[in-house]
C-alpha cells in the first residue's frame, strides 16, 4: 500500500486515506508499520543530522537512512508515504508556553500599539457604549499610553462605570483595571500588597490607582481565569490544539494562570493528540497551595499530559520598568528585587524537596545575578543534574557563563521578543526607555558556543516559524543569530532537554517517539520572506496522523 505527498506547492493525499482504511493485519513482532521515503528528513541527533527516510512501529520510530535501507525493511503489510522530496523535521516543542481564556463574549480593543492614552481611553468609552451591561473590555497597553500620568482607574471609570476593563502591558507583568474589575474579582480598590508584587497607591492613601504590578496583577489573571466557566477553557483548549497542529507542534510546556487541577483536567478533557506538560506556576512566596503540591491526581497511564516543574518570576519585565536591569532605565528607576536572598534561597530548598524541575523568570543581570548566587551559596545540592532553567536570560553575558555551567543553567529564550511587530520588540521597548543599548544582548549564539543548553519558546506567539526566522537573524543584534538548523534543534531536541525528555524525543533516532512533521516548504534554505507562511503538511505524534492538510481543509479532521 502506498501513499504520496505530492510535489511542491501541492498537499499530500495521505491521511485521508489511512483515516478510512481497513484495518492492517496484524504483523508480527519486529515488522516495520509504516516507512517515509524519498524525504529531506534532519534528524537533531548531531550523529546523524540529515537522512532521507524513516520507519516506525508503534509509536516509535524503529530506523531512519538512507531510502534503500529502509525501503528495504519494508513487508507486504507496511504502508509506503512518498515524501517527494519534502523536508521533515521532529515534532516542535515550545518550550515557554502560556495558555489562557478570554471571558465568553469579552469586547476586545483594536487599537494601535502606537496609540497614546487619549486613543485608548475614548475606545474604552466605544466599546463601553456598544457592549452590554457588565460585559468584560479588555485589550492591551503599549508603554507610550502606560507611563502616563492619565491612565488610572479614575480615569478608566470615567468612561465604563458599567463594564469590568482590564488593559494588559505587553510584557505582561501589569495591568491597569477600573473599580468595577475589581469588584467583579473580589479585589477591592485599596487591598494589600502580596509578596512579590504591589498595587500603585493615589499618594499616601491606601486606594490603588488601578495599576497592578507583578505578583499583583499575576493574581488579578489567576482569578479572572478561575471565573470563566470549563466550557469556554474547553474551547480554548480545542481551537489552540487545532492551530499548534498545523503549525508542526507536537509538544507544549505550558504555564497557566489557572488552578492545577483545573489546567489537568482542562488538558486531560479536550481530548488533545499533543504532549502537554503542565507547569505549576505559583504567583507569590504565600501561595502555599501552589507551592506545596495539589489536590490533582496524576494523569492516567497512556496520558499525554504531565505534570511537574516550578515556575518562580525573580524579577518583573522591561514594559513595566521592572526588570532587574544592569542599568537603571534612563528616569533613573532602578527596578526592585521582588524577594530578598533568604526567600531566594528557600525557593530552591522547596523544590529540591518536591524533587521537583526548577524555572525562574530572569531576564535582567541583577535577577540572574541573585539565582546564581542563591544557588552557590547551597554548595550541598549538585546542581548540575537539576538543570535550573532561566527564562529570558536576556542579561545573561559572557562573564556569568562559567558559573552558568558550573550550574548546570538551561537558558530558554523567546525569539518572539526579537519581534518586528510594533510594541513587540523588547529591544525597541528599552530604547523608548532609555537603557543603554549595551544592554540589548539576549544572547543565543554565544550560549551554545559557551556550552550552555538552549531552548526556545514562544511566550505567547503560536508561529513557530516566524520564531525561528527571529533567532536565525536576531534584528536587534545579529552577531547573536543562530543558524536556522540550530534554531529548529533548539525547538526539538533542545526544548526536550529542558523538559527531562531528551531520551524519549526531540531527535529522530531509533527507539525515539515518531513525533515529527513534514513541512510545506523547506525551512531551512526557504528565503526569509516565505519563513513564517511555512506549515505543517502532515503532523505525526506517537506514529499517528495528528493533522493532515488534505483530511483538514475535506472536513475529515
Amino acid at each position: 500500500m502506498t501513499f504520496v505527498l505530492a510535489g511542491p506547492g501541492a498537499v499530500l493525499v495521505l491521511a485521508a486515506a489511512l483515516l478510512t482504511a481497513d484495518p492492517e493485519p496484524a504483523k508480527a513482532i519486529g515488522e516495520v508499520e509504516t516507512v517515509y521515503l524519498g524525504g529531506k528528513v534532519f534528524t537533531a541527533d548531531p550523529a546523524r543530522p540529515w537522512v532521507e527516510a524513516i520507519a516506525t512501529r508503534g509509536d516509535r520510530i524503529a530506523a531512519v537512512g538512507s531510502r534503500k535501507d529502509i525501503e528495504a525493511l519494508a513487508v507486504a503489510g507496511t504502508r509506503r508515504v512518498e515524501l517527494r522530496g519534502r523536508t521533515v523535521i521532529p515534532g516542535l516543542n515550545d518550550a515557554h508556553h502560556h495558555f489562557g481564556s478570554r471571558p465568553q463574549g469579552s469586547v476586545e480593543l483594536e487599537v494601535p500599539l502606537s496609540a497614546p492614552w487619549a486613543d485608548l481611553a475614548a475606545a474604552v468609552d466605544a466599546a463601553a457604549k456598544k457592549a452590554p451591561s457588565g460585559m468584560w473590555i479588555i485589550g492591551d497597553i503599549a508603554p507610550r499610553a502606560w507611563f502616563e500620568k492619565g491612565a488610572t482607574r479614575a480615569s478608566l471609570d470615567s468612561v465604563s462605570d458599567d463594564h469590568p476593563v482590564a488593559l494588559g502591558t505587553l510584557c505582561g507583568h501589569g495591568r491597569l483595571v477600573n473599580s468595577v474589575a475589581l469588584a467583579r474579582l473580589h479585589i477591592g480598590t485599596a487591598p494589600p500588597d502580596p509578596p512579590g508584587g504591589w498595587y500603585e497607591r493615589s499618594g499616601k492613601s491606601r486606594t490603588t490607582t488601578g495599576r497592578l504590578l507583578e505578583a499583583a496583577c499575576f493574581d488579578f489573571k489567576r482569578r479572572l481565569a478561575e471565573s470563566i466557566d470549563l466550557d469556554t477553557h474547553l474551547r480554548t483548549m480545542r481551537d489552540m490544539v487545532a492551530a499548534d497542529l498545523r503549525l508542526g507542534w507536537t509538544s507544549i510546556q505550558t504555564m497557566s494562570w489557572l488552578p492545577l487541577s483545573t489546567a489537568v483536567a482542562v488538558a486531560e478533557k479536550a481530548g488533545s493528540p499533543l504532549r502537554i506538560r503542565v507547569i505549576r506556576f505559583p504567583v507569590n512566596t504565600a501561595d502555599a497551595r501552589n507551592i506545596r503540591g495539589s489536590a490533582s491526581p496524576p494523569p492516567p497511564p497512556g496520558s499525554l499530559v504531565t505534570v511537574n516543574g516550578l515556575k518562580w518570576f525573580l524579577e518583573g519585565a522591561p514594559c513595566e520598568k521592572t526588570s532587574a536591569l544592569r542599568h537603571p532605565y534612563g528616569d533613573g528607576t532602578v527596578a526592585r528585587l521582588p524577594y530578598r536572598p533568604e526567600v531566594v534561597r528557600a525557593i530552591l530548598q522547596e523544590g529540591v524537596k518536591q524533587g521537583q524541575p526548577l524555572l525562574f523568570h530572569a531576564g535582567g543581570a541583577r535577577a540572574i545575578e541573585e539565582l546564581f548566587t542563591a544557588m552557590e551559596s547551597m554548595p550541598d545540592i549538585e546542581w548540575t543534574h537539576r538543570r535550573v532553567r532561566i527564562e529570558h536570560g536576556d542579561e545573561l553575558s559572557p562573564e556569568m557563563f562559567a558559573r552558568a555551567r558550573r550550574l548546570g543553567i538551561v537558558l530558554v529564550q523567546n525569539p518572539e521578543h526579537l519581534g518586528v511587530l510594533p510594541g513587540m520588540d523588547i529591544a525597541a521597548v528599552k530604547r523608548f526607555l532609555g537603557v543603554q543599548p549595551s544592554d540589548v544582548t539576549q544572547p543565543m549564539r554565544t550560549v551554545l558556543e559557551a556550552g550552555i543548553p538552549l531552548a526556545l519558546g514562544t511566550d505567547g506567539s503560536e508561529n513557530p516559524f516566524r520564531n525561528i526566522l527571529l533567532a536565525s537573524t536576531h534584528p536587534s543584534n545579529p552577531g547573536e543569530a543562530l543558524t536556522r538548523e540550530q534554531a529548529v534543534t533548539a525547538f526539538t531536541r533542545g526544548a526536550a532537554y529542558a523538559e527531562f525528555a531528551e531520551k524519549e524525543k526531540g531527535t529522530l533516532a531509533p527507539g525515539m517517539l515518531a513525533d515529527f512533521v513534514v513541512l510545506s516548504r523547506d525551512v531551512f534554505t526557504a528565503p526569509a520572506d516565505q519563513v513564517p507562511d511555512i506549515r505543517s503538511v502532515l503532523t505525526i505524534i506517537g506514529g499517528k496522523v495528528a493533522f493532515d492538510a488534505t483530511a483538514a481543509d475535506a472536513g475529515v479532521q
